[in-house]
């Protein structure tokens, strides 16, 4: 029984990395693994009151099919915005935003998370094989140079967003959680790694 953990930032909706592993051949592959448990953080986007990141997720799941095609039971926790979908073979529990992340990172086996300093840094302090998904739509926010400082430190890989629901990449999920891949110790009271990524992703 495997955890996964995928956060997608909480102030910009991922809406493409949710649409890749709300898909059909992504849920499969994660079954096919054995993973058991999916957590899903999509986003806390709000504009003018209205959740950009829940609708999102809702119209997102509604395409997907996988609700029907995979025989899911779906509750939904109208206050918390906390969606459960259960079957025989796999529990997604998908939710918008959570204060204590941590508490997630500690549970899960991996994680695949957006290029989020604070994401990528709350995820190594906790030694967690480590996935970084770059969302190529925002501009200027040096999220790729972030992810690349942290793939050079051997930290985690960084995997583009159009591979997620490929063959490739369960190849790779697989091999994160049978321990064949091997990253260096992120340690955590070492500043001086932090502030040379940032350093770089600014050009100082």
């Amino acid at each position: 029984m495997t955890t996964l953990l995928i956060t997608t930032g909480a102030t910009v909706t991922f809406t493409s990395l949710i649409e890749k592993v709300l898909s059909l051949s992504f849920i499969n592959n994660l079954i096919d693994i054995g993973v058991s448990k999916l957590y899903l953080q999509y986003g806390n986007e709000i504009k003018k009151s209205k959740h950009i990141s829940k609708a999102a997720f809702e119209i997102i799941l509604e395409k997907s099919g996988i609700i029907k095609q995979l025989n899911f039971k779906v509750n939904e926790d109208t206050e918390s915005n906390t969606y459960k979908l259960i079957n025989f073979n796999i529990e997604i529990i998908a939710f918008p935003f959570s204060s204590n992340i941590d508490s997630y990172i500690k549970i899960s086996d991996l994680v695949i998370s957006h290029a989020g300093t604070g994401s990528i840094i709350d995820t190594l302090k906790y030694k967690k094989p480590l996935i970084v998904i770059v969302n190529d739509k925002l501009m200027d926010n040096h999220q790729l140079e972030i992810a690349n400082e942290f793939v050079k430190l051997n930290y985690c890989l960084n995997e583009n967003v159009e591979n997620v629901n490929s063959n490739e990449f369960k190849d790779i999920l697989r091999n994160l959680i049978v321990g064949d891949v091997k990253f260096e110790e992120f340690i955590e009271s070492d500043g001086s790694v932090l502030e040379s990524i940032i350093a770089e992703e600014l050009g100082a």
